[in-house]
């Protein structure tokens, strides 16, 4: 966890430093930019590209795969030009990799329920509700902007289901911590984005740009086996396109 803070606080440290860089060469050319007011909303659709452990295929990984996802994003700039507030809720799937569980256990006994065979798995599905700061800066009519967010992400885990071929009896089973369930798992997890774009503006009010991010979830869980809790980051690698629309004052 020691190294989680640090990673937070220079991050934070990071985001303050390029606040006062930005400021400073924004008022050296102010005439060049032209001022930024009101409400932005934004929709985004991006690839979900699941990193590391999320995306690990061996005993102790979550079996995810490449996914996509939609995004909805309410800017507010707070020092016109350069520096603002943002909001972002989402919903992301990333399919859960069936064959190569399949391949890594061939059958449920090894998952400590014998007579079952594996039948299918459910997807990974995600809600984030995310707030935090922006920074913006302009070239010519290119906007560079980049995002700093924290908050809760809803994830519903992924479930094996499994099947006893005689009884056809269904079990469900979370293969995060291989526990048995009744019904498949939701959890709220902390997690934060970073994120980095480029807009382009098509007229006085709409504008496309290309964003890439990288979102991350502080998760823990108790292994029942080794009667421990491990660390366990759902990051994935957000590569989107979008629009957004300038309400003015």
């Amino acid at each position: 966890m020691g190294k989680k803070l640090i990673y937070v606080i220079y991050v934070i440290l990071f985001q303050f430093s390029l606040t006062n860089t930005m400021a400073i060469c924004n008022s050296r050319d102010s005439g060049s930019i032209r001022k930024d007011s009101g409400i932005y909303i934004a929709f985004n659709y991006l690839a979900s590209i699941p990193l590391g452990y999320f995306r690990s295929t061996i005993y102790s990984g979550a079996f995810a795969m490449n996914g996509n996802g939609l995004n909805i994003e309410i800017e507010h700039p707070v020092k016109p030009g350069w520096l603002g507030l943002t909001f972002e809720s989402g919903y992301y799937i990333n399919p859960f990799n069936f064959n190569a569980l399949n391949t890594e256990f061939n059958s449920i006994p090894q998952l400590g329920v014998p007579e079952y065979t594996l039948s299918n798995a459910s997807p990974y599905k995600e809600i984030p509700i995310l707030a935090g700061t922006f920074l913006k800066t302009r070239y010519k009519k290119f906007s560079f902007q980049f995002m700093s967010m924290v908050g809760i992400d809803i994830t519903y885990i992924a479930s094996i289901y499994a099947i006893q071929p005689r009884t056809k009896n269904i079990l469900i089973l979370e293969p995060l911590n291989n526990t048995l369930l009744s019904q498949p798992l939701i959890i709220p997890f902390f997690s934060y984005n970073l994120e980095g774009s480029i807009q382009y503006p098509i007229d006085k009010y709409i504008s496309v740009y290309i964003n890439i991010g990288y979102f991350n979830d502080f998760n823990f869980y108790y292994d029942y086996f080794s009667n421990y809790y491990y660390y366990f980051p759902l990051s994935q690698l957000h590569i989107g396109i979008g629009m957004s629309y300038h309400f003015n004052k």
